[in-house]
């Protein structure tokens, strides 16, 4: 289904500006984003062509293949939680949301319509990343496997970005908002896939996923207890 509106919009795109270029496509973001609002068709379409952004990194209701994909091997989790694959969604946001700001931005004084559905888009992604870095954080309070808490926990942290990314364009400080969802994108890189090898080693030292028989390891596993 995400993949579906990410081709829709893709589609709707190159209908509108005959070309893939990223770049071509920002420079002419004034141009189909007051087509497309003149119609009523901007929230739609920027919502439909988010779809596969919220599916990739794994927002509500898209939410459940990945904490479901943790059941893979641990060296292979951490790749796919920590930056090969979810972050594709933050990425497409960090990409995009400089355009439809910059589109806003053009919009503002000739066409409000535009500029008030590009900001009800971006109150959109900060209330679907707030409901799902909570809703997510919630059930790994009460998981058992040690592997899904961290699903539940990437997850969570996604949705964090999206809120970052979301609230960014609602305020004047853009630069600054896109900067704090870029810096959480790398810094999760780096301790998620931390934390998914060093629970590969207590799961292969203890004999078990679940956490009940886990505890008072840092004096036996010194080097994982330290990473």
């Amino acid at each position: 289904l995400g993949d579906v509106g990410f081709i829709v919009g893709i589609a709707t795109l190159y209908y509108l500006t005959g070309t893939f270029n990223i770049p071509e496509i920002a420079e002419r973001s004034p141009e189909w984003a007051s087509w497309l609002a003149s119609r009523g068709m901007l929230f739609p379409f920027l919502v439909a062509f988010s779809m596969g952004a919220m599916a990739k990194s794994a927002q509500f209701p898209f939410h459940e293949w990945l904490v479901t994909a943790m059941t893979g091997p641990t060296p292979v989790s951490a790749l796919i939680h920590a930056a090969t694959m979810v972050k594709a969604g933050v990425y497409f946001l960090l990409r995009f949301s400089p355009i439809f700001r910059e589109a806003s931005h053009h919009l503002a004084g000739s066409l409000p319509a535009a500029s008030q559905a590009i900001s009800s888009y971006f109150t959109f992604i900060a209330v679907i990343g707030a409901f799902t870095a909570f809703f997510m954080a919630t059930q790994a309070l009460v998981a058992r496997e040690l592997k899904l808490i961290l699903a539940f926990s990437t997850a969570s942290q996604l949705g964090y970005m999206f809120m970052a990314l979301g609230c960014s364009g609602l305020m004047e400080e853009f630069p600054n908002g896109l900067m704090a969802g870029f810096s959480h994108f790398m810094s999760h890189a780096i301790f998620k896939a931390s934390l998914f090898l060093g629970a590969g080693a207590v799961i292969h030292a203890v004999h078990s996923r679940f956490i009940d028989d886990m505890g008072g390891l840092s004096k036996y596993m010194r080097a994982t207890f330290l990473s």
